[in-house]
C-alpha cells in the first residue's frame, strides 16, 4: 500500500478517520491551527509528489467535504509519500542484542500504538535488569565491570517473555484493523455492520 501524509496550512475542518472502499483518510490538528493529514490507498507511486496528490484526490475526493478541503490545501512540499510493507515477526532478543519498539514489533499504524509499545518495552527491559542480582543492575547503571553472561542472559530472557507475546498481539491486532479499514469488495458490508453496532450502542447509552 501507499501512504501519503502531510501538513496543510488550514485549521482542521474536523478530527476524523474516514474509511472508504480500499482507502482511508485521517485528519488531526497540530499546533498553529494547522492540519495533520494522512491517507492510505492501494500501491501507486510516481516520481512526482504532485502526481501522487492528484491520484489521491481522484481516489478519495468528492466523498466528504472535510477531505476535499484538506486536499485543496495540501502542497507537494509539505507531503511525504512512502509505502507500507509487512515485516515478519522476530524474537526481540538474540544473544546480547535487544530490540524494542518497532524494531521488535513492527506493526501497521492503524491502532496508533507504536510509540507506546517502545515505551513499554523500555520499561520491561529496565525492570528485567533491575530484578537481576546487584552485579547486573549496577552494571546497567554505569559500572564498568561486565555482568556475568548467565545473569545477562536471564535478564534478557525475562524481557523477551514479558514483551514478545504482547508485542506480537499488537502486531496481529494492528494488521487486522488495517485490513478492516482498507476493505474494498466488502466495504459495504463492513459499513452496514459498523452502523448497526453504533445504533445499538446509541440506544443502550444512558
Amino acid at each position: 500500500m501507499t501512504v501519503l501524509r502531510g501538513i496543510a496550512d488550514i485549521s482542521p475542518p474536523e478530527i476524523s478517520e474516514t474509511w472508504g472502499g480500499g482507502w482511508l483518510f485521517g485528519i488531526t490538528p497540530i499546533a498553529g491551527h494547522r492540519t495533520n493529514w494522512f491517507a492510505c490507498l492501494p500501491e501507486h507511486r510516481t516520481a512526482s509528489v504532485s502526481e501522487d496528490l492528484e491520484h489521491l484526490a481522484a481516489t478519495v475526493g468528492g466523498h466528504r467535504d472535510p477531505i476535499d478541503a484538506v486536499l485543496a490545501a495540501a502542497r507537494p512540499g509539505q507531503t511525504l509519500v512512502h509505502g507500507i510493507h509487512t515485516a515478519p515477526h522476530v524474537h526481540p532478543v538474540r544473544e546480547n542484542v535487544v530490540l524494542i519498539g518497532d524494531a521488535a514489533h513492527a506493526m501497521a499504524p492503524n491502532l496508533g500504538h507504536g510509540a507506546h509499545t517502545a515505551l513499554r518495552d523500555a520499561e520491561a527491559l529496565a525492570a528485567s535488569i533491575r530484578d537481576r542480582p546487584t552485579t547486573l543492575s549496577s552494571t546497567a547503571s554505569g559500572a564498568t565491570a561486565s555482568p556475568p553472561p548467565r545473569e545477562l542472559s536471564q535478564a534478557l530472557r525475562t524481557y523477551a517473555l514479558r514483551r514478545a507475546l504482547a508485542g506480537h498481539c499488537w502486531r496481529l491486532a494492528s494488521g487486522a484493523m488495517m485490513r478492516l479499514a482498507m476493505m474494498d469488495e466488502r466495504a459495504g458490508l463492513r459499513d452496514r455492520l459498523l452502523r448497526s453496532a453504533a445504533e445499538v450502542r446509541t440506544v443502550r447509552a444512558p
